[in-house]
């Protein structure tokens, strides 16, 4: 029983070595991946960080803009003196017999 090649134990030793080492390969390769889709999905998450924060500025100045234009109407109803001035200047309304002048700018 001394023969060199009956005895099994040294290929048993091996093939655990073999195994162990798939396994460590394999739980390497597998952490890699799950690490490079996690630095993705972080990379991501920042961009996306990014939009909301230039989305909430963007929504600060359009609460103030609808303010100043919910501001703006308030006073055109509740003030005839500026619907007036307002429906002269921008629509060229003017009152019956009044007579209106129109002049032509000379920026030649």
């Amino acid at each position: 029983m001394n023969d060199p090649y009956t005895t099994h134990e040294p290929v048993h030793q091996s093939s655990k070595r073999i195994v162990l080492l798939l396994f460590v390969g394999v739980f390497l390769g597998i952490c890699f991946v799950s690490g490079s889709k996690l630095m993705d999905t972080f990379r991501e998450y920042k961009v996306f960080r990014s939009q909301v924060a230039s989305n909430e500025s963007l929504l600060a100045v359009s609460k103030m803009e609808l303010k100043k234009r919910e501001r703006y109407i308030e006073q055109l109803e509740n003030d005839p003196e500026l619907f007036e001035h307002i429906a002269r200047q921008r629509l060229q309304y003017s009152k019956s017999g009044e007579i209106v002048f129109h002049f032509k700018d000379k920026t030649n």
